[in-house]
């Protein structure tokens, strides 16, 4: 068995520095063994536990950094999941803001205006801010019923036209 199995020509460049005998970077794998069976130092087991030592050293080298490359990755997905989670974290208190602040004008607004004022405002300030929306309005059992059926109306403006539709039917004699 050749005590050069297993070995890369890294390896055997080591192992000819540490042989006393000087190596470039053109040298081919089995100029390497040559040069170091022709070497004036060497001895086989020396020169066997020499290269186990260096290919050893070398493997564990490379652990290392296929650990630390791991390790590299596991941190950077982390960091990832942290930030996402900041993000929706963020989201929800700016929508939980948003909406406490709607809940907050609709109350002010419901408390100041009598209905057909606050219709007008209402509907006339929320259409600065958002597009057109439609809205059905069916009668049946007496009763009027408000839909939604664009998804930018916010929940007031759909509660406030809920509301109105109530009073609407009376005043022509249904319901």
């Amino acid at each position: 068995m050749s005590i050069f199995a297993g070995a890369r020509k890294c390896d055997l460049k080591i192992l000819t520095e540490e042989l006393g005998e000087t190596v470039d970077g053109s040298h081919k794998l089995k100029d390497l063994k040559k040069i170091i069976l022709g070497s004036k130092e060497y001895d086989e087991e020396c020169a066997k536990e020499c290269l186990n030592t260096i290919m050893n050293e070398r493997k564990e080298r490379e652990e290392n950094e296929l650990r630390k490359e791991e390790f590299q990755i596991a941190e950077q997905k982390r960091q990832e999941e942290i930030q996402i989670a900041e993000r929706r974290r963020q989201e929800e208190i700016q929508m939980e803001e948003r909406r406490r602040r709607e809940e907050q004008e609709y109350e002010e607004r419901k408390n100041t205006r009598n209905g057909s004022e606050r219709m007008k405002w209402n509907l006339n300030e929320r259409m600065k801010w958002n597009p057109p929306v439609l809205v059905h309005i069916s009668f049946g059992r007496g009763q009027a019923v408000a839909r939604r059926l664009g998804t930018k109306t916010p929940a007031s403006v759909l509660e406030l036209l809920h509301r109105l539709t109530f009073r609407w039917p009376r005043c022509f004699g249904r319901g």
